[in-house]
């Protein structure tokens, strides 16, 4: 006894405790005593021994000192933490917190056990601090206090709850239950990690760091993948413990490494993670490095941090851990030490590319780089590391822009040696050194320039926006093309979209004008229009914001002398935009001010007079001459005129920002109108005074001048406020022009010739104003209309600036009118054509109206040209147009003999003197044509003559124009013939510009095609094949195919449809080219293409089946070209083509011709890809767009279709077709008719087709000599299967055999044999419906039972059927016999499935019997199964036929099986001594029919009782073990025979001694008298029997056992106990071998007969009520046999042998067995060795005998009860022994049978353990 217990016992004595009552006492929680125990100790007598055990500790770790005043104080005996406030028990918590994670270090010690009793009893620590205390004790999982500890605590629903288990069973779990419990709980490797993490305060122990570690590693080693959650979870504890603020501990920093490595093999990081990760490791390694001297733990630092890097995507070391590796101490050498041992070459290429990198501007960096590749490996690495040194400092050294400097250097005084690498500027030098140096080395400068550039770009243009800036710095002035640069200049404008810069991404820059055919012959114009272009691009992204741009653009501008003058330039041109961007003019004005002044400053032009030729008004001309001059060598003066442009522009743009409307500006205005009045007083007052001679101009001297100011100051405060006033006031005073803002009168204030007076005068004066000024004087006019034109100065304007012959000769690279001069033109347009009587305006006036509507095609979007038109357009009044004559008739001979003159302008070539003929004549008809229609090209000449023929319709003979036309057309798509008029219209103009004429060439196209359906449409249908020949149609047929426009190509099938309506048999001849022609087309996306090939179609089809009834090249064409098209188009342009065709009759076609287009078209087919293609989606829906009246009857015909086709392909399309139909079953509408009476009939019609025809396929998979996939061919049957399960659902039962019954009259056999193989299947599946037996297989595609049931209407149809299965069994011995036992087979299974009293089966049952006695052992088996089904149905009715039935099934049976009795030994065919299968499965078919006759007909079957009883008992196939199949179904068909059959008949000889004694003597007889053994097949059958025996007739049978006792014994004994004792001699070694080799073979028959022996015993001791068999002599002698089976090994595989018990089904009746024995007994006596030898077998090593035993001993306790008392005192030791065993289920059970003994005693038995 402890210490700790004799104090406890000598207080237990000295408070003379009272004896126990008798009741079950209190307990308490305790760790340190029983809970019994615990509940006499008194917390004042704990608090001593807590103490003792924290002094303890405190002499261990001085920490735990300060918790003895306060934790265990004397104080703390009053604490009652129930009676506490929330915070003062939050105090405690923390107290207690603290200790527990400090006593978790020391708990293995018993002090820390003495301090955590008192923690528990006076603070119930496992109720309030439940999960510290688990955590605490977690690393002690394998000791029992953690047991005792777990035991306290109340898990209830906690995350604690896994350890239930360990509570229960008292077994310390294992660590590895501990790491499935975290993979399991993701938030129990949280808690695990939050409880270990360091903080400041505190770091735990060894043992728990070192414990969470190896849980945390093993739990991720063990997770199949790492996910973001869980690695989340553990990054806490790595960081903190990697972080020297919070930990130094080498334990931490050693499991944060080792969970490291494993985040970094098995997991894939983020990359920021893994860049925190690595800087974290480094942080590590440097403090190793600097605190301690011990290299392995920076080796295994290095290590983690290597691992990292090259087991993550890492492609750049970042810059925070290489400065921290660099200062590691004799890095380089630990990396060479570990580059020897493994591969770490990534990380230290990575390592040497970092320094690489920061080297340039860190000293340190590079010293380490230097003394890194000094130490370290690196030739595997040379050329990478060279490769980045180079991309990091390709020039040794300067920034970006000094590198290339070097290159783009424009510095006058660079020596010769630099100006070697910039050729193209030297070429240019002012010095004639540079020139002779570079001048031969041109082209290669530019190759080496153009590849700088190249490469500069590339590198960069990925790079921050800081650098970008810089590279666009070094090209900005390469933007400029010079002529000796321009291959240079080119690819810098091309590679300016590449650097992310804004200004240059922005802008619109032209380089790809230039082909390189041109770049050797460049004119300084081309040069000066690609750099004008490029400015305005500039400009234009300038302007949009300026704020943006103008600082960069600034700094730009202070780099070379191109950089200066370019962004002068850009400047400029943002000064000449339109007024539309005023407010950005202003503000650009603004920001470069600054920076102009300073230009300006800094010029010295040696030309004061530099810009004496600029105009404000011709700023746009200024600007372009300049651009032109800009590679002058004098660049000075070039800026200074660039300047004074930019300062008139901004003059002009602060002019303009005046010019804006407004109320001060009006006002101003209006000041001066005061002025001019006051002087005009003065002078004409006193005009000679003082000598003044100035004379007025002769209306300014008139009085009414006066009157005109002062009417003009009467209104000045109405024209201040509102612009509108002064238009209206002065259009009222100087025409009859009324407005509702002036008075009424007003126009009467002056005669006509005062008016017209002041209005000359005005508009005179206006005339000498620029074109701003002009434009508003004439805008406050407007109003008095077409008097404008009186003044000859207007007018003379007008037609100056309706002048087009100066526009068409213009330089176009400048405005011909400006914004204010088109401004003016329009409004003078509309003046004049808003006149009411237009019918009086003169000739010169119509003439300029037919000018200003000229649009010519070479220039559609000019606004010079567009806005007069659109302003005459918009003004014209209808007046005008009904003016214009109509009545003009026109024949068609005139216009026959014009198209003739233009089709004589042909352009072929021929003989020399021909074709010399050929031009003259084309001359003198460009030469005619020039005279009738001015300068105009033949195209417009032709386009305005077609448009005139569409238009006029009563063109006399107009159908003679046909082929006129037609020629034309011709014409028109000949590149000769335009090429012709090209070249013509370049020698009468002599122009060297080529004009573009293929606008007017395609709407001549148009309109001929227009004129032509015009023409045809007017012809009636038929006898029109003179107007028209093949050509025509070829030519149409060519024209759609050739040109490439939507509308002319639209126009043409408008056409064609035509002609196919006028002349059908014409078109037929060219139908496949038309459908080729259409197919092209049908990719034009547009409804009204849609809509022309609809009506195309509408026509041209029924002109195709005319001809032909097959449409097969019709779809080919038609299915190949909707490939190309979008989706909604297929559809519905091929819904239209099956109306055409006709829906029901073509549906099918044009299904099966999509499968097969899609067969062709993919390689390898899946029918997961293949479902994906368009045809699969498209041939769903054209049939989603028709009823299922139309659509459902298509799917036989397109399985029919498919069977019969005779191409490759048949396999896949057959998938296809297949998956398609199921699609379609699943239909709505389909289902929904399903339930109508209204539809049954067509539905059920189309049903039985669709049956026929998906059988007939399935037929066809499986057809060997079509070469296909297996695979293809095992899909398409799986479909088709399921097809057949959901159709068969929904027939009814009548058309279901109706469809049965005429497959089976098909002429193949092999269809025959599929059919009734279907007819099985089904029959079969209506028997799980009814009877709800959901077998557990997974179908693929479907899960649907067919389910057809036989009712009234649908009898006749069965009784067709089955009589037509028997046409097929009787057929003769020619016949196929394949086909009649799948009959057979068939019938058995419907009179299975359809148990009917029909009177068919009757007969189906005399012809049966027939074929059971037939030469074929297979026909006879099925003929014995299908007899067996119908007498099953027919049952009494069956009787007539019994004895031929019983007869034929008797001589089947014995020839095939060897008869004991001889009876039939003649007749026994068989001579191999194993069993065959068709042996097998003849017997089996005997036994299951003789079980049915049995079943059914059990009171007819006593005359052939003795032949049953003669096959099941003797003839060995039944009953010794050959078949485990025939032992099974032989052993239920004796059950059978005991149970139906009347005992009388049975039961006398089976209790007859002498019959049982001679059985007994039979199976205990020696089968090889040379080996003296018995036969354990025999005993098997015979103790089968038995058990069957006692289980029947209980204690009537109990006293046979004493014949088996000795038997029994024996065969329970050793092995070497099989043979007899009555031994012979032994034979030779060799016999020996074999006789072993046996015995090995016969271990799972020994097992067998050894669980059927204790079965029987178990039995016998059941119902041995008077001991008649288990006294004690006999007891005694069963006793050691029985308990020696506790450590008989069980077979190798219990499954090898039929009806093998398992293990646990032995175990179970052994218990059961030992146990009634020892219940039957009644006797103490013999209790006691039956108890002791059980518990003998308990000290086994191996586990069986222990739970064997254990078993036993709970048995006994659990029906003796009380009366297992006397047994305990020897029972108590081996189960204090089991208690301990190291086996979890032993300990478990051996825990639970102490506690119902203790129970049972009403005492703890712990003390006597």
């Amino acid at each position: 006894m402890s210490s700790i217990a004799v104090q406890l016992q000598a207080i237990k004595s000295a408070v003379g405790a009272a004896p126990e009552p008798a009741r079950r006492p209190i307990t308490r929680p305790s760790v340190l005593f029983d809970a019994k125990e615990a509940a006499d100790i008194d917390l004042r007598a704990i608090l001593p021994i807590a103490l003792s055990g924290l002094e303890h500790l405190a002499s261990v770790d001085e920490r735990f000192a300060r918790y003895n005043n306060t934790l265990f104080s004397e104080t703390s005996l009053e604490v009652n933490r129930e009676q506490l406030t929330p915070k003062e028990n939050e105090k405690i918590n923390k107290s207690i917190s603290t200790y527990l994670r400090l006593l978790a270090g020391y708990l293995q010690l018993p002090a820390a056990l003495k301090t955590l009793e008192y923690l528990i009893r006076r603070y119930l620590v496992h109720v309030y601090n439940l999960d510290e205390l688990l955590l605490s004790a977690l690393p002690y999982h394998g000791t029992h206090a953690f047991v005792r500890i777990v035991q306290l605590v109340n898990l209830g629903n906690s995350k604690w709850t896994f350890l239930g288990g360990v509570k229960s069973s008292g077994a310390p779990p294992p660590r590895s239950f501990l790491v499935q419990q975290c993979i399991r709980d993701k938030a129990m490797l949280e808690t695990l990690c939050n409880y270990v993490t360091p903080t400041k305060d505190f770091n735990h122990s060894r043992t728990v760091v070192c414990f969470c570690t190896a849980v945390i590693v093993e739990c991720l080693g063990a997770v199949p993948k790492l996910d973001t959650d869980i690695v989340q979870r553990v990054l806490g504890f790595v960081f903190d413990s990697l972080n020297p603020a919070l930990t130094r501990d080498q334990d931490y920093k050693a499991g944060a490494l080792m969970i490291v490595g494993v985040l970094a093999t098995r997991a894939t990081l983020a990359p920021k993670l893994v860049q925190n990760l690595i800087f974290f490791v480094a942080r590590t390694a440097q403090h190793d490095s600097f605190e301690s001297i011990d290299l392995p733990w920076l080796r295994v630092t290095v290590m983690a941090m290597i691992s990292l890097v090259q087991s993550q995507s890492v492609h750049d070391l970042p810059k925070k851990p290489l400065m921290i590796l660099k200062d590691i101490r004799d890095l380089s050498g630990v990396l060479s030490v570990l580059s020897s041992e493994y591969n770490i070459e990534k990380f230290i290429r990575l390592y040497v590319e970092a320094l690489i990198e920061y080297s340039t501007s860190d000293d340190s960096c590079h010293a380490h780089l230097i003394e890194t590749i000094e130490t370290l490996p690196l030739k595997n690495s040379v050329e990478r590391i060279a490769f980045k040194k180079h991309e990091i400092n390709p020039m040794g050294g300067g920034s970006m822009s000094e590198l290339f400097g070097l290159v783009f250097d424009e510095s006058d005084t660079a020596p010769t040696e630099i100006f070697d690498s910039n050729i193209w500027f030297s070429l240019e030098h002012p010095k004639q050194y540079p020139k002779s140096a570079g001048g031969s080395k041109a082209s290669k400068a530019s190759d080496i320039a153009i590849s700088c550039l190249e490469r500069m770009v590339m590198e960069y243009q990925s790079h921050p926006m800081d650098q970008a800036k810089e590279v666009a710095l070094v090209v900005f002035p390469l933007l400029i093309v010079n002529p000796k640069t321009f291959r240079v200049n080119l690819k810098a404008l091309e590679l300016a979209k590449k650097i992310q810069w804004e200004f240059y991404t922005s802008s619109s820059l032209v380089y790809d004008e230039v082909t390189a055919d041109k770049t050797k012959n460049l004119d300084p114009d081309s040069i000066a229009s690609i750099n004008m272009k490029n400015i305005k691009a500039f400009a234009k992204t300038l302007l949009a914001d300026p704020n943006m741009h103008v600082e960069w653009l600034i700094n730009s501008g202070n780099g070379s002398r191109f950089s200066r003058t370019l962004f002068l330039l850009i400047v400029l041109q943002t000064l000449v935009a339109p007024s539309e961007v005023l407010g950005k003019q202003l503000s650009l004005c603004q920001a470069c001010l600054p920076a102009l002044k300073d230009e300006w400053c800094h010029i010295q032009p040696k030309d004061n007079g530099a810009g004496n030729e600029i105009n404000i008004d011709k700023l746009e001309k200024c600007s372009v001459e300049l651009v032109k001059h800009i590679f002058n060598s004098d660049s000075e003066a070039l800026n200074a005129k660039i300047l004074l442009c930019i300062f008139w522009g901004i003059l002009r743009v602060h002019s303009s920002y005046i010019q804006k409307d407004s109320m001060d500006i009006r006002s101003s205005a209006v000041k001066c109108i005061e002025g001019l009045s006051l002087i005009w007083q003065h002078m004409s007052t006193s005009p000679q005074r003082n000598g003044n001679n100035v004379k007025l101009p002769q209306c300014m001297s008139s009085p009414t001048f006066g009157v005109f100011l002062e009417s003009l100051l009467s209104q000045k405060t109405m024209i201040s406020s509102d612009a509108t006033f002064l238009p209206a006031y002065i259009s009222s005073m100087l025409s009859p022009h009324k407005d509702m803002m002036v008075p009424d009168n007003l126009h009467e204030r002056f005669d006509q010739p005062t008016k017209d007076s002041l209005l000359h005068f005005i508009l005179r004066s206006a005339m000498k104003l620029s074109p701003y000024g002009k434009f508003m004087a004439l805008s406050v006019l407007k109003g008095v209309g077409s008097t404008l034109f009186q003044a000859e100065d207007v007018k003379s304007l007008f037609f100056n600036l309706l002048d087009r012959d100066q526009y068409w000769n213009r330089d176009y690279s400048v405005p011909f009118l400006s914004t204010y001069e088109i401004q003016i033109l329009c409004l003078l347009l509309e003046v004049l054509f808003s006149m009411s009587d237009c019918a009086n305006i003169e000739f010169r006036m119509l003439k300029a109206l037919l000018r200003s509507l000229r649009v010519d095609a070479l220039s559609p979007d000019d606004p010079i040209v567009v806005m007069p038109c659109v302003t005459v357009l918009q003004t014209l009044q209808p007046l005008f147009f009904d003016e214009l004559r109509t009545d003009v008739k026109v024949h068609a001979s005139t216009v026959v003999t014009f198209i003739d003159l233009i089709v004589a302008l042909d352009g072929t070539k021929g003989h020399p003197k021909r074709v010399k003929r050929q031009e003259d004549q084309k001359r003198d008809t460009f030469n005619i044509l020039k005279e009738f229609f001015g300068e105009h090209a033949v195209a417009s000449i032709l386009v305005s003559l077609l448009d005139i023929l569409f238009l006029k319709k009563d063109v006399k003979q107009r159908s003679s124009l046909l082929q006129p036309l037609f020629q034309i057309l011709s014409k028109l798509l000949t590149d000769q013939w335009v090429s012709g008029i090209v070249c013509q219209y370049n020698e009468q103009h002599d122009t060297s510009e080529t004009p573009d004429f293929s606008s007017s060439v395609k709407e001549a196209q148009q309109l001929v095609l227009l004129v032509l359906k015009d023409i045809t449409d007017t012809l009636h249908s038929g006898h029109n094949d003179a107007m028209f020949n093949s050509s025509n149609i070829q030519l149409l047929i060519d024209c759609v195919r050739s040109v490439k426009d939507v509308r002319i190509r639209n126009h043409g099938f408008s056409l064609i449809a035509s002609v196919t309506k006028a002349c059908p048999e014409l078109v037929s001849g060219s139908m496949v080219d038309l459908f080729v022609a259409i197919g092209d087309a049908i990719k034009q996306d547009d409804s009204h293409s849609q809509r022309v090939l609809e009506d195309l179609l509408s026509v041209v089809v029924p002109s195709w089946l005319s001809r032909t009834t097959s449409i097969e090249k019709l779809l080919q064409i038609f299915i190949k070209a909707l490939a190309d098209i979008s989706e909604h188009r297929r559809l519905a342009l091929m819904v239209y083509l099956l109306r055409t065709l006709g829906t029901e009759s073509s549906l099918s076609t044009v299904i099966m011709h999509l499968f097969h287009s899609l067969v062709e078209r993919v390689s390898h087919p899946s029918l997961s890809a293949m479902s994906q293609e368009w045809e699969c989606g498209l041939a769903i829906s054209v049939t989603d767009q028709c009823s299922y009246t139309l659509w459902f009857p298509c799917l036989s015909k397109l399985l029919k279709e498919i069977r019969l086709h005779k191409r490759q392909g048949l396999p896949e399309m057959l998938l296809l077709a297949m998956r398609y139909i199921l699609v379609k079953l699943e239909d709505t509408e389909l289902n929904f008719e399903l339930e109508s009476k209204e539809a049954a009939d067509f539905i059920q019609g189309s049903l039985g087709e669709l049956l026929e025809e998906v059988i007939l396929c399935t037929v066809i998979t499986k057809d060997k000599k079509r070469d296909s996939s297996g695979d293809i061919m095992k899909e398409v049957r799986e479909y088709a299967n399921t097809v057949l399960k959901i159709i068969t659902v929904w027939m009814s039962a009548s058309t279901y055999f109706r469809g049965i019954t005429q497959l089976l009259d098909h002429s193949d056999s092999v269809v025959k044999r599929k059919t009734l193989g279907i007819l099985s299947e089904t029959a079969r599946g209506n028997s799980l419906v009814q009877n709800k037996q959901r077998k557990a297989r997974k179908l693929k595609h479907s899960s649907l039972t067919a389910s057809i049931k036989v009712d009234q209407d649908s009898g006749p149809c069965f009784s067709d059927l089955c009589l037509k299965i028997l046409v097929l069994i009787d057929r003769g011995v020619d016949s196929d016999s394949s086909v009649k036992i799948a009959a057979i087979s068939a019938l058995e299974t419907l009179a299975k499935e359809y148990p009917l009293d029909n009177p068919t089966y009757s007969n189906c049952l005399a012809e049966i019997i027939h074929h059971i006695g037939s030469g074929d052992i297979v026909t006879s088996s099925a003929s014995v199964r299908t007899a067996g089904a119908l007498i099953n149905v027919l049952g009494s009715k069956a009787l007539p036929q019994l004895p031929l039935i019983m007869k034929n099934i008797m001589l089947g049976s014995h020839q095939v099986s060897c008869c004991p009795s001889e009876n039939y030994a003649a007749g026994c065919t068989r001579t191999s001594a194993r069993l065959s299968s068709q042996t097998t499965t003849m017997l089996l078919s005997v036994l299951t029919t003789i079980e049915v006759i049995v079943e059914k007909l059990g009171e007819f079957v006593n005359p052939y009782l003795a032949e049953i009883l003669d096959l099941v008992v003797l003839h060995p196939e039944c009953g010794s073990h050959m078949d485990a199949k025939l032992d099974v179904k032989a052993a239920d068909l004796r059950n059978l025979l005991t149970e139906k059959v009347p005992v009388r008949l049975i039961l006398p000889p089976l209790l007859n001694m002498p019959l049982f004694l001679r059985s007994l003597e039979w199976a205990e007889s020696e089968i090889d008298e040379s080996s003296s053994r018995r036969s354990l097949d025999r005993a098997i059958v015979f103790y089968k029997l038995v058990n069957k025996l006692a289980e029947q007739h209980r204690s009537l049978f109990t006293p046979y056992f004493k014949y088996l006792l000795e038997g029994s014994v024996q065969y329970l004994s050793e092995d070497g106990a099989l043979a007899n004792s009555k031994q012979k001699k032994k034979k030779a070694k060799l016999e020996d071998a074999q006789v072993e080799e046996k015995d090995k073979q016969s271990g799972p028959r020994l097992w067998i007969l050894r669980a059927l022996i204790l079965k029987s015993l178990h039995k016998c001791f059941l119902y041995d009520n008077d001991q008649k068999i288990l006294d004690s002599s006999n007891f005694q002698l069963l006793l050691k046999p029985i308990v020696s089976q506790f450590v008989v090994e069980p077979p190798e595989c219990t499954k090898s042998v039929l009806d093998t018990p398992s293990v646990e089904e032995v175990d179970e009746t052994l218990v059961l067995c030992l146990g009634q024995m020892a219940v039957t007994a009644r006797s103490d006596v013999l209790w006691k060795p039956l108890n002791h030898e059980v518990l003998m077998q308990t000290r086994s090593d191996k586990i069986r005998p222990k739970m064997l035993g254990l078993k036993v001993v709970r048995y006994m306790l659990q029906h003796l009860k009380e009366e297992y008392v006397v047994l305990l005192p020897e029972t108590i030791p081996f189960l204090g022994e089991l208690l301990e065993d190291v086996e979890l289920p032993v300990k478990t059970l051996s825990q639970e049978i102490l506690k119902e003994m203790e129970t049972l005693s009403g005492e703890s038995l712990r003390q006597y353990l």
